[in-house]
């Protein structure tokens, strides 16, 4: 990873936060934002400027779903799913080239699951079927394929960052929800560890499986429901953010800085009651066609020891982006059913600028503040991209 410093500051706020709205640290090193300037944040909509291979027929437009979305130089963006080809658009959205291929030879992949462009144009794809993390020229030739070794990562979660990759790792504790000694840790194009670049406490998501095993099911560690999922994203200069999901609170870790970021948001979260538990229960209890009756019943003792261990309250926090200009993007938590979910920026010193209110199938993919790169679908379901700008509503 290579790393420029601290974040530059490309945008100023968009609208103005006074000191009783917002308090910092002499420092500026933590930000609480109250809820009277949380509620004064402008509404903004996304409008389409440049949408990614218009002529929707195309051979080349056509996806199952858009898992992968990222930008490169020259607003080139890059487009796959899980299972398909990695494709490249130009910046006025014409499709340019395939890159790489479905299979394990040289160049090919069988399951893209993440990809990241440098500032020379190089493009890198993690494979999460063969472990391999696989670099090619801004004209679509390979330069380096490596298998990456996590036998003793224990890894959660991965972002690829330039020419790296960037891997969370959550250690299993005693119990799921224990605190647990989490990392960053950076992978490098060979597939060999890098440093670690930041260590963290966190709560396990999982409970280490006993030495001995009795049954199949000793093998399920449920994590109670609506217990929150830690999110975090990285960017180019090496700047890393992590929120755990209670609340609406984001930390940031900047290269060189031994002084950690902290923003979070005065709110109270919503309690959990039992009528969204049953609600919860009965979304998840819904018969799997031609699931053998054994797993229905271990599916069945599984969820009602999530539902015994419900959470008291809803997570805050969905999952959050950390931007090329350092702005950071937060959707907040919403419940499957709902239609919409809130979406929270916020620049590098942690100025509320604006929020979204978007449909539950669109996401902020990548970009600044400038230019979004948004992924999202039709009333038929069908995925689509393009760069977006913000307008104020």
């Amino acid at each position: 990873m290579h790393y420029r410093g601290t974040l530059t500051l490309l945008l100023g706020a968009l609208i103005a936060c006074t000191p009783a709205e917002r308090q910092s640290t002499t420092q500026d090193h933590a930000v609480q934002v109250s809820q009277a300037a949380y509620d004064a944040m402008p509404r903004y909509a996304l409008t389409r400027r440049t949408p990614l291979c218009a002529d929707m027929h195309a051979e080349e437009c056509l996806f199952r779903d858009i898992d992968i979305a990222f930008g490169g130089p020259h607003g080139r963006a890059y487009l796959g799913g899980m299972g398909e080809r990695l494709r490249e658009f130009d910046s006025t959205g014409k499709f340019v080239r395939y890159i790489g291929g479905i299979g394990e030879g040289p160049g090919e992949y069988r399951l893209l699951a993440g990809g990241g462009a440098d500032s020379a144009g190089d493009v890198t794809i993690f494979d999460m079927r063969l472990f391999r993390l696989t670099s090619y020229a801004p004209d679509g030739t390979l330069l380096t394929s490596a298998r990456v070794d996590t036998t003793p990562l224990g890894l959660t979660s991965w972002r690829v960052v330039g020419r790296d990759i960037v891997f969370f790792v959550l250690p299993p504790a005693a119990a799921s929800g224990d605190t647990v000694q989490a990392a960053f840790l950076d992978v490098r194009a060979d597939g060999r560890p890098g440093p670690v670049l930041r260590s963290l406490p966190a709560p396990a998501l999982h409970a280490a499986v006993a030495k001995h095993v009795v049954s199949a099911t000793d093998l399920v560690q449920p994590a109670p429901l609506f217990k929150p999922s830690p999110s975090w994203d990285a960017n180019a200069q090496g700047a890393i953010i992590f929120a755990p999901g209670e609340r609406l609170a984001v930390t940031r870790y900047d290269p060189g800085d031994s002084v950690p970021f902290e923003l979070s948001v005065n709110l109270e979260p919503r309690p959990v009651t039992s009528a969204d538990v049953e609600a919860e229960v009965s979304r998840l209890s819904k018969p799997s066609p031609g699931a053998p009756a054994a797993m229905e019943q271990a599916w069945k003792a599984s969820l009602e020891r999530q539902a015994r261990n419900a959470a008291k309250v809803f997570p805050m926090i969905r999952n959050v982006r950390l931007l090329d200009d350092g702005t950071i993007v937060i959707r907040e938590w919403a419940t499957h059913d709902a239609p919409r979910a809130r979406w929270d920026l916020f620049d590098s010193t942690g100025h509320g600028l604006a929020y979204l209110d978007l449909p539950s199938g669109t996401r902020i993919a990548a970009g600044d503040l400038h230019r979004l790169l948004v992924v999202s679908h039709d009333a038929d379901g069908v995925a689509h991209a393009g760069w977006s700008t913000l307008v104020l509503q």
